[in-house]
């Protein structure tokens, strides 16, 4: 069984950071295989259950339940679950003048996204 739930917004007031989305996904023994793609908007996730697979270009990070990932902008990217322990996370895309601040803070970039 899949569960999702996502929301999606606007706001015209702060433009310096916008939330476009934001949700939640679980997986229950079913391997999720996005195809490599390049995202307009940085993405966030953090999983609280199970086990999966970030690869930026050809660079591979395992996922685990605790993990806070991102999905930078302009980077060839996929992500998948793991078939026997299958992640559940939480997900929000965001972009704007702050993101990249926002992001350093956190200690997170696309060479360090996990």
């Amino acid at each position: 069984m899949k569960e999702e739930i996502a929301y999606s917004l606007y706001c015209e007031k702060n433009k310096s950071l916008i939330v476009d989305e934001y949700g939640f996904q679980s997986f229950e023994k079913k391997r999720l295989y996005l195809p490599p793609r390049v995202t307009s908007s940085y993405m966030l996730h953090f999983v609280v259950k199970g086990e999966g697979t970030l690869t930026l270009e050809q660079d591979k990070y395992p996922l685990k339940k605790g993990a806070l990932f991102l999905c930078p902008i302009d980077v060839k990217l996929t992500y998948h679950s793991s078939q026997d322990n299958p992640y559940t996370y939480y997900w929000i895309n965001f972009h704007g003048e702050e993101a990249k601040t926002l992001l350093a803070q956190m200690g997170l970039s696309r060479e360090n996204p996990v």
